[in-house]
């Protein structure tokens, strides 16, 4: 129980921190096309801590629901490029999904039973 209050105490700060610096006031196609060359540039420029950059930040936008993620998905095909961006996502799909399985199989009321049938 501790452990789930700590949680909500970080998720909790994370989304006021989020608002009240406007992060999401910043994912918008306008302020994207805005700053595309820059972007652009900078990826060009430091394509590894980019990637590093954005799947992280696309992990917290879609983990805590902010609205947004549909316009951090669509950049990543932009300044990534289509393959790349397939790559990303699927990467955060099958983490997402990893720590689903990992976080079902810890319950108690799991325990014992194969994994698929959790």
């Amino acid at each position: 129980m501790k452990k789930v209050g700590l949680l909500s105490a970080i998720v909790l700060i994370i989304i006021f921190l989020l608002k009240l610096f406007h992060i999401t006031d910043y994912l918008t196609l306008a302020v994207l096309n805005t700053n595309k060359l820059y972007l652009q540039h900078y990826v060009s420029e430091h394509q590894i801590s980019a990637l590093v950059v954005y799947f992280f930040s696309y992990v917290l936008a879609t983990s805590l629901s902010l609205p947004g993620a549909t316009i951090l998905t669509l950049a990543a095909g932009f300044l990534f490029g289509n393959i790349c961006c397939r790559i990303l996502i699927w990467q955060y799909i099958w983490c997402d999904t990893g720590i689903f399985c990992i976080n079902n199989r810890s319950h108690p009321s799991h325990v014992g039973f194969p994994l698929f049938f959790a």
